[in-house]
């Protein structure tokens, strides 16, 4: 039987990044703080313009 020594013991921490894009081409991202095999923090970020446009809404500073 062999031992190791973990020099992080306690819950292991990762944190993961992805581009995505929708069905309808929106562009975004997400990034998640993964503790214990648990999502502990989760952001997701998107390409403000391209929403907008999508969905007919007006651009700010194009009026």
């Amino acid at each position: 039987m062999t031992t190791t020594h973990d020099p992080c013991p306690g819950p292991r921490s990762l944190v993961e990044a992805f581009n995505r894009r929708d069905p309808l081409g929106l562009r975004g991202c997400g990034f998640f703080h993964i503790v214990a095999g648990q999502i502990a923090f989760q952001r997701g970020y998107w390409d403000e313009l391209m929403f907008l446009r999508l969905h007919g809404l007006p651009v700010p500073g194009t009026q």
